[in-house]
């Protein structure tokens, strides 16, 4: 239930980005998750940049699709544990172009 949870978050912070654009100008939001519990039901937010991991064999967060998402490739086995889940923790997609002007900036 942490997918849908942290897309009532991301929500909000997205509902304040839009009311503040000075504030927020440039600011990117990326989602990660894993075994999302009913990702049928859920959907990712607008503006934000959504990335699901889940295995087939996940008997409680199923692999069915979050519309708007990414569907990330795994090993298709190994449940719902984290533990199945920790070999991909390293290598999550980022946000490239942020890094570097971030970077850029503190120089």
């Amino acid at each position: 239930m942490g997918a849908a949870y942290a897309k009532g978050y991301a929500t909000a912070i997205m509902e304040y980005v839009k009311k503040n654009p000075k504030e927020t100008q440039g600011f990117k939001m990326v989602e990660y998750d894993f075994a999302p519990f009913q990702p049928e039901s859920q959907r990712a937010v607008r503006g934000v940049t959504t990335y699901q991991y889940s295995n087939s064999d996940d008997w409680i967060g199923t692999d069915n699709h979050i519309s708007g998402a990414k569907i990330m490739n795994t090993n298709k086995e190994g449940g719902h544990s984290i533990d199945s889940f920790s070999k991909y923790i390293p290598e999550l997609p980022i946000e490239e172009d942020n890094i570097k002007k971030r970077k850029e900036k503190l120089k």
